[in-house]
């Protein structure tokens, strides 16, 4: 049940990026703010990987290759789209990551952490440590949902064109 919060939260992430993503004057700009959709949908199929597993069966097949090997044709493509995109802007990604506050990142990796203890059960039993590893994700996402409605597009790509990091074309 916590994973279709978790999907819903995560497709709320959607909204501004795709904002972004249509309103950057930034070439690199409508570049990473794709990636970010693309990730965004990767992660949402990830939370909600039970529902193929209910209505699915196991021998499936479509051109003679399983459901499963299609999905990750597609999961493998959409990640290296999204990586090719990042890399190909890679100074707006180091504009992001060096304007967020560093206690976010302390605290993210805390939770990163956290995430794999209660996956793995380490620490935890193996009841709760479900618990904790859903939490600490819905937690992340929550994080990302909050910046990503904060974030001042306008504003931050004002301070890349004027530290000459990026300017338009």
């Amino acid at each position: 049940m916590i994973e279709i919060l978790e999907a819903l939260v995560l497709f709320l992430c959607l909204i501004p990026t795709a904002r972004y993503a249509i309103k950057s004057q930034l070439t690199t700009g409508r570049l990473f703010w794709t990636a970010s959709i693309l990730i965004f949908l990767s992660a949402i199929r990830r939370e909600l990987s039970f529902i193929p597993k209910m209505y699915i069966p196991n021998n499936y097949l479509i051109l003679n290759h399983s459901y499963y090997w299609w999905q990750d044709l597609v999961l493998i493509t959409i990640a290296l789209v999204a990586l090719m995109f990042l890399a190909y802007a890679w100074r707006y990604v180091w504009g992001i990551l060096s304007s967020m506050p560093k206690a976010l990142y302390v605290i993210v990796a805390s939770l990163v952490v956290t995430q794999y203890l209660g996956e793995h059960g380490i620490l935890f039993g193996h009841d709760l440590g479900v618990v904790v590893e859903e939490v600490s994700e819905a937690t992340i996402y929550l994080i990302a949902l909050v910046y990503l409605w904060r974030f001042e597009l306008p504003k931050f790509e004002y301070y890349l064109c004027s530290n000459k990091i990026l300017c338009p074309n």
